[in-house]
């Protein structure tokens, strides 16, 4: 006679901010926008061409990883991760080809986030990972002031995934110097969407504004910017803060944040 399988339930934190933290680790793993597709982020190559075009590298490390490679299982989130950064830095080279500098420029700029989250090793694992966003950051800041003729949106996203490496820096520090700086990147991307009417990126920068202040420990002011957002929401409707895309997902076809077809392949 099989045995019932009895469910367990993992330990909660016992502070409010601990919990609020773990929520946000959960809801990162599952819904992290700058993997590649299939992973929680929408195609990003340009019409007709998909990075197995180009190259077999993703597949073949699939296959040869075999069952080790899935997530949950030893090395499978720093494969996934390091797959993503391989996935965008082609779709970049391909959108280079294409001329469309704007979008091969957020295509590095995910690959830059993914790369700095593959997990780091040892007893110093979590400084690694925060020097690694820090450094992440800054080739991002370096590739938004290097790409010309970027549009609204492509801006707004860039501006999305820098506060958002901050924010992840934060998290993985809890370093109180850490604070100021995702912060005041937030703040960045809150008043370029209000100024450009970006609805998406509007919603994404109070969001990561309110998870920054509950991590940080200030749990006033997190729940503040959740009021502000509740406030919205009951104003606008339940539809105000859904993005048009994903931070990576192939863009909009204006600065408004109107959806455009995704590319079939």
């Amino acid at each position: 006679m099989v045995e019932p399988t009895v469910r367990t339930t993992a330990a909660l934190p016992d502070s409010v901010s601990e919990l609020i933290l773990q929520a946000g680790l959960w809801t990162s793993r599952g819904t992290r926008t700058h993997l590649p597709p299939g992973r929680g982020c929408a195609r990003s190559w340009p019409p007709g061409t998909t990075p197995t075009r180009r190259s077999g590298r993703g597949a073949a490390r699939t296959a040869a990883r075999g069952p080790a490679g899935r997530r949950g299982e030893p090395g499978g989130e720093k494969d996934e991760f390091a797959d993503a950064a391989a996935l965008h830095e082609e779709a970049a080279a391909l959108y280079d080809d294409a001329g469309e500098s704007g979008h091969a420029a957020l295509s590095r700029a995910c690959a830059l986030l993914a790369t700095a989250e593959i997990p780091a090793e040892g007893a110093d694992a979590a400084e690694a990972k925060a020097a690694a966003l820090t450094a992440a950051h800054a080739s991002m800041v370096r590739l938004h002031e290097e790409t010309p003729g970027l549009a609204p949106f492509q801006e707004a996203r860039l501006l999305r995934l820098r506060a958002t490496a901050f924010g992840l820096r934060l998290q993985t520090s809890r370093n109180d110097e850490h604070v100021a700086p995702a912060l005041a990147e937030t703040d960045v991307l809150h008043a370029f969407a209000t100024r450009h009417d970006l609805v998406g990126q509007l919603s994404g920068a109070l969001l990561l504004r309110a998870g920054t202040y509950a991590i940080s420990g200030d749990l006033p002011a997190a729940v503040t910017e959740i009021d502000a957002l509740l406030d919205r929401l009951k104003v606008q409707g339940p539809a105000w803060h859904l993005p048009a895309h994903s931070d990576c997902a192939v863009g909009s076809n204006s600065a408004s944040g109107t959806r455009r077809p995704r590319t079939r392949t």
